[in-house]
């Protein structure tokens, strides 16, 4: 009996134990399952607002151009320009973007957006405006979690060169197009692997008019899509580099020249160079006969014998009735030190790089450290030869024709047509208003529209 009382009692005491831990494993079962179930659960809220932030950077990345078309003119007063750009971000309020309610798409440019106000203990910066540069600090809010972005444009009249391709037609840029700077077509956008640092914009008008606009709709690898269809986002879609901006006012439309005051004349050949005083060489011939020009980096244009020709020379020369060919007065030397536009109403064939003197360059990449040199040809077609390595100057025709791999630093306004590789560097001196005195000048509009997140 002993024996049975003696094993009875263990098997209590063994029960006991058994029953302690089985409890104990069912609390930290039901533990890990609430701490389980938190994790997902936090895990779904991070991804609905990482949907919804970017939703709205999409949003606004989309309608860039819109808000673009929305704003005043630039004023003293940078808050009248915040509250244009929230009364039209307020559209977007009642979007539902994933179908849990409607409300939540927040972009505040103010203190206050949908009517809430900006989360206790935020403020957004006041816009910045200067030299009619604009920067609009923005905040995205997806629940209780914000994320701050800034909205950049310029506006004014600015010189076509402002953009390093400025295209009026359809506009189709593939791998062999590389563009240092800003591009835009007022006509439809097709792109096929282009690397575009700056904002690469479209207009997408059947017809060219001041202020047109079509759908955001542009072409990528083939593929016609809409602005919200792109990803990653519309500013950065696949096998484009810069930043996407769709639906933009038409540029070339309003494309104007100011009075000039140059030398008219008919000419099938024009040679530029730079003498050994640091005067400008311009010699114009037509067949075997030329007349030699001398003109210094600003001022009158003599005869090479000293004889003014045109006091106060602007730079312009006029050229008609004949193809005209443009060369180098020494190959591979400078060509330009002075602001200089051939205006043909034949075609331009370049035979030979045209360089400015005061202009540095390391390998594709130039700087320009002169202020006085400049060189624009506008032509109704500009055919480049294939011994012409590098351009300096803004190149402005309908059809621009290369065969051969070719850098150009400043810019294109015209409609490029070539297989071969196509280097273009902005000027920066363009984004200051300087140009040569024959490239034509945009309306005063918005434009440039360039959207940046913060991660």
């Amino acid at each position: 009996m002993k024996s049975h009382g003696f094993a009875l009692v263990w098997a209590l005491i063994l029960s006991a134990i058994l029953g302690l831990i089985a409890a104990s494993l069912i609390q930290a079962a039901g533990i890990g399952s609430r701490s389980a179930r938190g994790i997902t659960q936090g895990a779904i809220i991070a991804v609905e607002q990482g949907n919804l932030f970017a939703y709205e950077q999409r949003l606004l990345e989309a309608n860039s151009g819109m808000l673009l078309r929305g704003l005043d003119a630039p004023s003293q007063r940078g808050e009248v320009l915040a509250s244009r750009l929230q009364a039209q971000a307020d559209q977007w309020c009642d979007r539902d973007p994933d179908g849990r309610g409607a409300g939540r798409v927040r972009v505040y440019f103010t203190s206050r957006a949908c009517g809430q106000a900006l989360p206790s203990g935020l403020s957004i910066a006041p816009l910045r405006l200067n030299d009619s540069v604009m920067e609009a600090p923005f905040v995205l809010q997806a629940g209780r979690q914000i994320r701050r972005g800034t909205f950049r444009a310029q506006y004014g009249d600015a010189p076509a060169s402002v953009y390093a391709l400025l295209s009026q037609d359809d506009l189709s840029l593939g791998s062999n197009v590389q563009i240092d700077g800003d591009a835009h077509a007022d006509g439809y956008l097709s792109i096929s692997g282009p690397v575009v640092s700056g904002v690469l914009s479209s207009s997408n008008c059947a017809a060219v008019s001041p202020g047109c606009a079509g759908e955001r709709r542009v072409s990528i690898g083939g593929v016609t899509r809409s602005a919200m269809d792109l990803l990653p986002s519309p500013a950065r879609p696949s096998e484009m580099k810069g930043i996407l901006s769709l639906g933009q006012s038409g540029e070339t439309a309003g494309l104007f020249l100011p009075t000039l005051n140059g030398l008219t004349t008919s000419a099938t050949r024009v040679v530029l160079g730079v003498l050994s005083s640091g005067e400008q060489s311009v010699r114009i011939c037509t067949g075997s006969l030329c007349t030699d020009y001398i003109a210094p980096q600003s001022g009158d244009l003599t005869l090479s014998n000293g004889d003014v020709v045109i006091p106060g020379w602007t730079g312009v020369i006029g050229l008609s009735g004949s193809a005209v060919t443009v060369t180098p007065r020494v190959a591979d030397d400078p060509s330009v030190v002075r602001p200089l536009s051939i205006i043909s109403d034949e075609p331009v064939t370049i035979e030979g790089s045209l360089t400015y003197a005061q202009t540095s360059c390391a390998a594709d990449v130039c700087n320009a450290t002169g202020a006085q040199q400049f060189l624009s040809v506008q032509a109704p077609r500009i055919t480049v030869r294939r011994e012409t390595v590098r351009i300096h100057g803004v190149m402005i025709s309908p059809q621009f024709v290369w065969s051969a791999p070719l850098t150009v630093f400043g810019s294109v306004i015209g409609t490029p047509r070539g297989n071969d590789l196509l280097k273009i560097q902005e000027d920066p001196r363009s984004q200051d208003g300087q140009a040569a005195p024959g490239v034509p000048r945009l309306r005063a509009q918005w434009r440039q529209a360039e959207v940046t997140v913060q991660p």
